[in-house]
């Protein structure tokens, strides 16, 4: 028996009545009960979830009919961003699978569905989910042992830190935040595969290398893959000192605004398509001046962050880190200082570049820099939607 046509999408897509009439007259017939065709014949099918699942369950019936089987890897192959849709229709639990591991319901009456698990950790996981209400990719962060506060600061406006567009706590007791995507990778992946390697890199492309090994091949987001040409010729400490300077700015630009991050941790920071670290929103401390003891918590939380990257024991022990000639002294005591929190973002801001190593000029740093910033203030509005 054919599905109904539902009643949605016929208010949605101009003579998708037509459509479906034509459709499954042509699949009756003795026509091969193809979706993939009919979706390169009629793309505005794909818009809309509840057309998508009537062609999908159509075209199995029919198959079923006449005894043959149905190429749902076909689908899934033209279409990777249906891989949700077909496994919710595959499988007997109905309606509630593929969703993704841990994931609220709230998240799914709210119209978002998980593609795919990028990053599962102790503390929550990141899926790469879609929007069905305008088809917009989105990170979809799930916290199992705390939740999203309400955010009270500045949030957005600024390159290096990625607003919210969502957040709440499911019947669960999970917390749930979805995001706009702006990458993949979150600093916790890069450490996990730096603790694969036996030293240290020389090189930052490392970094560059990392943000496109997270992109799901099969789902078409290597496009979206730009390699940050400033860690493409930087040894690995500079391009640290780099992401330091990054997330200083980031850091500094809520202090200036009376607002704390409070939450700096490796999974909390976004590499993005272009390896710029940007702090995804967790909900900002009120309040907050750069001499105030959660201020001085994000920069110390900064300080361990970058010992972290490098490899370096505190306290620093000669040959430790495996790559001493390119840690400064200027470096290390920087790193002291954050940790002691005796110096704030601002300065660190205007103190990182002067611990460059010989090898990465700090006027081509800056020039890089700005047209970065430009770069990416530009990758922010084409992504807002």
């Amino acid at each position: 028996m054919i599905p109904a046509i539902p009643p949605l999408a016929a208010v949605r897509i101009p003579r998708f009545r037509e459509y479906c009439r034509i459709i499954s007259r042509r699949w009756e017939s003795g026509a091969d009960p193809d979706p993939v065709s009919v979706f390169e014949e009629l793309p505005e099918l794909l818009s809309c979830d509840e057309s998508i699942r009537w062609l999908l369950r159509t075209a199995e019936e029919i198959a079923r009919q006449r005894g043959i089987p149905f190429r749902w890897e076909a689908i899934v192959g033209a279409h990777p961003l249906l891989k949700g849709i077909v496994e919710e229709i595959r499988s007997p639990a109905g309606p509630t699978a593929g969703r993704g591991t841990d994931l609220p319901e709230e998240l799914f009456h709210r119209g978002h569905r998980a593609i795919r698990l990028l990053e599962d950790r102790d503390g929550g996981a990141d899926h790469l989910g879609v929007d069905s209400r305008n088809s917009g990719l989105r990170l979809l962060r799930v916290c199992r042992d705390q939740w999203p506060e309400p955010s009270v600061g500045p949030e957005g406006g600024h390159p290096g830190i990625v607003p919210f567009l969502e957040t709440g706590r499911g019947a669960n007791g999970l917390g749930w935040s979805i995001v706009p995507l702006y990458g993949s990778l979150t600093l916790a992946g890069v450490l996990r595969a730096l603790s694969r390697k036996k030293r240290r890199p020389l090189r930052a492309e490392f970094f560059n290398d990392c943000v496109r090994d997270a992109l799901p091949a099969e789902l078409g987001l290597l496009g979206f893959w730009q390699p940050q040409p400033i860690l493409a010729r930087c040894s690995f400490a500079d391009g640290i000192v780099w992401f330091g300077a990054q997330v200083a700015a980031s850091i500094d630009y809520l202090h200036q605004r009376g607002a704390a991050y409070g939450r700096l941790r490796p999974e909390n920071v976004l590499l993005s398509f272009s390896g710029q670290p940007m702090l995804v929103g967790h909900g900002w401390r009120s309040s907050a001046d750069p001499s105030s003891a959660s201020a001085r918590g994000d920069i110390v939380a900064l300080g361990v962050l970058l010992r972290e990257l490098l490899g370096v024991e505190r306290p620093h022990k000669p040959g430790s880190a495996g790559f001493d000639s390119m840690l400064t002294p200027r470096l290390l005591r920087l790193l002291q200082l954050c940790e002691l929190g005796e110096i704030t973002a601002g300065e660190l801001v205007d103190e990182l570049p002067r611990s460059l190593s010989r090898g990465l000029r700090l006027q081509d740093w800056d020039e890089e820099s700005d047209s970065f910033d430009e770069c990416r203030m530009e990758e922010s509005r084409s992504h807002s939607g």
